[in-house]
């Protein structure tokens, strides 16, 4: 019954504009390349182990995957892998592009299903938990072809665990955001 009345509520507002969803496209990106580069510095302030990250800048595709669709979650998420090029090089670049892609799909199915069907069958934190550890995992495997090894797969415990808790705060975070960028982007 609830989720039925969140979804009048959701259609009952105009949608965005062209220019609403360019600007709000813009900021979002901005705001992941902005999370990102942040989260270069607070990876080590937390003592978290080599390759751990938080993950914050995922909040921004995961927020473009809910309120503009899939394809501006995928451009945030290539927007976001370019950027990592630019600043840590190619490698960089190709374990970004891996797993911010795959995990922006996978949100944006898990969104999309949510919105097809009456009742919504996973919150916006399992998705974060299934983002980031899809994300890890992709992640590992880029790397294991980059160093021709499958011995890097020990790090698979560590990085589904990470990416649960990880995910987790980037989901609650997203569910907590959501309707208020959304509103912010139909403000006049």
């Amino acid at each position: 019954m609830r989720i039925r009345s969140k979804q009048r509520e959701l259609r009952s507002k105009p949608a965005l504009s062209p220019a609403q969803k360019a600007s709000s496209f813009g900021v979002l990106s901005a705001l992941a390349l902005a999370l990102s580069w942040a989260e270069s510095f607070l990876a080590p302030l937390l003592n978290l182990p080599m390759g751990v990250k938080p993950g914050l800048s995922n909040i921004a595709v995961m927020i473009a995957s809910a309120t503009l669709g899939l394809p501006a979650g995928l451009a945030v998420a290539a927007a976001k892998a370019m950027f990592a090029g630019v600043t840590r090089g190619l490698t960089a670049m190709l374990l970004s592009a891996a797993g911010g892609l795959f995990s922006a799909l996978l949100v944006g199915f898990l969104l999309r299903c949510g919105k097809r069907a009456s009742r919504f069958p996973i919150s916006e934190t399992g998705i974060g938990m299934l983002g980031g550890v899809t994300h890890n995992l992709c992640q590992l495997g880029v790397a294991a072809l980059l160093t021709r090894t499958a011995g890097i797969y020990w790090m698979a415990p560590l990085l589904i665990v990470s990416g649960l808790l990880c995910g987790a705060v980037t989901g609650t975070l997203v569910k907590l955001l959501r309707k208020k960028v959304l509103d912010g982007f139909r403000a006049p």
